[in-house]
Formats: C-alpha cells, structure tokens, sequence
C-alpha cells in the first residue's frame, strides 16, 4: 500500500466523518495590513463579467496570514474607474494597453507590494427581486512601506490561493479571453468519453457530466493533486485554471456523473472509484 493510500484510509477513517462542512468566512470590517501575493485577470464564476482577482494575506493581529479576496469589476466604465483609482493608490501608473497591464499585474507581484485593506460590509438592493442583501466591500486605501509592516509570513504562507490567469497574454485582439483549451489531450485510447474543455466548467455548452458549485479549500487542493498523480491516465495539474476543473474531470475519466455542491463529497467518491479500479 502506497503512503497516498495509507493517507486516504487514515484520513476516511479517523476524522473525514466527524468533521462538518464549513463555510469561507469573512473576515471582520476593519482595516487590515496586507501583501499583495496573487493578482489574476480572469472571467467570474459567477456572472461571467471580466474582472481582476486580489489575494491579499494579512499581516499582523489577530487574523495573521488570512487570506482577503478582492475581485474588481472591468466590464463596465465605473468598474474601470475604480480600478484605476485602487492601482494609482498603489503608485503606479494607469496602463494604457493589455500589454502594459500585464507588466504592471507582474511587478505588483514582484514588488513586494504591501497595501492597507479597508474591509467594510454593505447592503444592496437587487433590481430584479428587490431583495437587500449584504455584501463584504474591500478598498485599497494606500500603499505600505516595508519598514510599516511586519512581513514574516512562511512560504506556505505566502503562496497565492487563486488561480493563474485564464486570459491569454498573447491572444490576438480578435480572440476572446479564456478562448484556448489548456487541458491537456490524454492519450488514444484512455478513455472513450468524448474530450470536454476544462475551461468551460460551469458554463453552458460544456460536455462533461460532472459539475461542480462549491470551492476546494487549502486541504482539498492538494488531495486533489494526489489524485491526479495517483491516477492511471495522464493529468497535468498546471494544464488547468483551478483545481475544482481537475477534480471535475477526474470524477469524469472515473465514471462519475452528477451535480455536486460540497466538493467533499465529489472527492470522497473519485477516492472510491480510484479503489475499485485498483482492486480489479
């Protein structure tokens, strides 16, 4: 028995049960010193808008290396707007094309850059149903210097939770974001399910029978990257936008079908499936 199987047994059979499902939790309005560890351009689950993703690591205080995600809006001139006020707030400079804009997402990676986030809870309205909801607002406020912070955060720490930018830096203009498959072709023969694209998860159109709502935590993700390599067929975790793709398509090649909510479950069964194959 490999030391993967050993983890998975353990895991099933000391606590997976006991434990409850948690929901991400926001963390409570304040003003937070931060590092800038993950800045994607990406479409959102969601509403499929184009938008700007923000991982931002606390670092000081009671909530010491939580992760804040901010998404910025770029579908609409407001959005843009506010956009550009939260990069100026950072010093640097507007960009004036895709190209410049990726230079700039790079060296605000690079920097370090360190920012204070203003976390402030809202209320709106839906024009559709009326309904008032609340709603978790972040705001830039202003850059911080190194010598304001304290940054002792671990590598593990440090390591953005988003996933890479699924809009092609080198696309041509004509070509719309996310357009190009990353998912890698397996070999002939692997499977004679008809190839599905990964990057169309959710969206209408896609071919695969298994979807996926909630999100993988920190733990899930790097299961799921044992699965894969424990796997018979040939999947390359970096030829994927996230891992909630991956584990879809996993459950895929397995036999699995279904809408599932909590990962947890998908990943339970996709552990099971891979058991009975190895027992055959």
């Amino acid at each position: 028995m490999s030391s993967l199987d050993k983890a998975l047994n353990a895991m099933f059979d000391d606590y997976w049960g006991d434990s409850e499902p948690r929901d991400y939790q926001e963390v409570p309005n304040g003003r937070y010193p931060c590092k800038v560890v993950g800045m994607v351009l990406n479409e959102s689950q969601s509403s499929g808008r184009l938008q700007c993703s923000w991982d931002c690591v606390i670092l000081e205080g009671d909530h010491r290396a939580r992760h804040i995600f901010k998404h910025d809006g770029l579908d609409t001139e407001d959005g843009v707007s506010f956009f550009k006020g939260a990069i100026g707030r950072l010093g640097h400079d507007v960009p004036e094309s895709k190209k410049a804009l990726f230079k700039m997402i790079d060296e605000i990676l690079e920097g370090p850059t360190y920012l204070l986030l203003q976390v402030s809870t809202r209320k709106r309205k839906s024009q559709d149903t009326g309904e008032v909801r609340e709603f978790s607002n972040k705001k830039i406020v202003k850059a911080l210097d190194a010598s304001e912070v304290t940054d002792d955060l671990t590598e593990d720490e440090s390591t953005t939770l988003l996933s890479a930018n699924s809009i092609d830096r080198d696309a041509d203009a004509g070509e719309s974001p996310g357009s190009k498959s990353k998912k890698k072709q397996r070999k002939a023969g692997d499977n004679d399910r008809p190839e599905s694209d990964p990057s169309e998860s959710g969206k209408e159109g896609r071919t695969s029978p298994v979807s996926l709502e909630g999100k993988l935590n920190k733990v899930e993700r790097k299961l799921v990257l044992k699965l894969a390599k424990k796997s018979d067929s040939d999947f390359d975790p970096d030829n994927y936008d996230s891992s909630e793709e991956l584990l879809c398509d996993l459950a895929d090649y397995h036999g699995l079908t279904g809408r599932y909510v909590e990962p947890a479950k998908l990943i339970r069964r996709v552990v099971k499936a891979i058991r009975s194959q190895q027992n055959e």
